[in-house]
């Protein structure tokens, strides 16, 4: 946590920086999002901030090896970054939906609060944060290496499992000896 206050540090000094916390990976994953990263852009007393070269999101077993052996680091898609930098790199990646939820305060603390939520979200084309604002991003993007921090996304039920498993805990939905993959 120290290091994610330096980093706050950081974008408070440089307010147009968006910072991700990246993790060094432990193998190629597939299923995760990966940052390269680029030159360096700021310290921490715990290490670097590095401008992002590219995104890699899912991707081939090739290509993330070639990753690994890089020096990419996994995407926590843990950001620091002041609202307003992120409010103007959505209005400019994504002006209709800025549009409509800008519109919403006209209904703030009314009766009409919910059903303008509803409304406003049913009716803007769903958009991915990652490629629509963060790939195409007017800000300064940066990443950190987080130190010491060991990641595991628990997004599907074999992750967790192998967790659990690597805790020494018991996988409650596991039959006899069948083994989620």
């Amino acid at each position: 946590m120290r290091h994610v206050a330096e980093v706050v540090t950081f974008v408070r000094r440089h307010r147009e920086w968006i910072t991700l916390l990246g993790v060094q990976p432990t193998e190629p994953e597939t299923e995760y999002g990966w940052i390269e990263p680029g030159e360096r852009v700021g310290w921490t007393a715990r290490g670097p901030l590095y401008r992002i070269r590219r995104f890699a999101e899912k991707p081939t077993w090739e290509t993330a090896g070639m990753l690994l052996a890089a020096g990419a680091l996994w995407n926590t898609f843990v950001l620091v970054s002041p609202a307003t930098t992120l409010i103007r790199a959505g209005q400019e990646c994504l002006p209709d939906l800025h549009d409509r939820l800008l519109s919403l305060a006209t209904f703030a603390g009314t009766e009409l609060q919910a059903w303008a939520l509803r409304q406003a979200y049913a009716s803007v084309p769903r958009a991915n944060f990652s490629r629509c604002v963060l790939e195409s991003c007017p800000s300064p993007l940066a990443v950190a290496k987080v130190p010491g921090l060991t990641w595991c996304d628990l997004g599907t039920p074999a992750r967790v499992a192998r967790t659990l498993t690597n805790l020494g805990l018991a996988v409650p939905w596991a039959d006899g000896d069948e083994q989620l993959n």
